[in-house]
């Protein structure tokens, strides 16, 4: 005799529904807070990815060349948005700086794709700005307004949305 026959006599037909339902309700519960847990993990991750960035850029001193200048309005350097991050990171792991060359991008980690370019755990492109002008500030729009960090080199993930200047960006400032 089954777990169900022995039961059937001693449950109602409203009793297993509420408890099935009970179930489903603790189901949704346990996927919800996975989501959270995994976004969680990602932002942590972006952030390390990010920091790996900034630590090449400073060790290794670039701040642009005459050839390779991809200019902002605001006379800085971009890469990410207009033109992609992978001439960059050609160039900084290309230099004698002994810095290892990112694993192969998977989601939920950081890493360059196929055509070299450097992709946070959503799979968007680290966004990078380099002070160009030689002002020693860095000018960044975000959420409409341009924002002057001083530092000769800032970079940042556009977060789960991909759109750059949200609240959900993860910046290195």
């Amino acid at each position: 005799m089954g777990v169900l026959e022995r039961l059937r006599g001693r449950l109602t037909r409203g009793e297993i529904l509420a408890g099935a339902g009970l179930l489903l309700i603790a189901a949704g519960i346990c996927t919800a807070a996975g989501g959270w847990y995994r976004q969680r993990v990602y932002r942590r991750t972006a952030r390390q990815g990010m920091q790996e960035f900034v630590k090449v850029l400073s060790g290794s001193g670039y701040s642009g060349s005459a050839t390779d200048r991809h200019f902002s309005a605001m006379g800085d350097i971009r890469y990410g948005k207009a033109s992609a991050n992978a001439a960059l990171v050609e160039k900084l792991y290309a230099g004698e700086g002994g810095f290892a060359r990112p694993d192969v991008w998977r989601r939920g980690s950081y890493g360059l794709d196929a055509d070299g370019n450097f992709l946070d755990p959503w799979g968007n492109q680290y966004q990078v700005v380099l002070d160009g002008d030689g002002d020693g500030f860095c000018s960044v729009r975000v959420r409409g307004r341009i924002c002057s960090v001083e530092t000769g080199a800032v970079v940042w993930s556009c977060g789960p949305d991909g759109v750059s200047g949200t609240g959900d960006d993860i910046r290195s400032w």
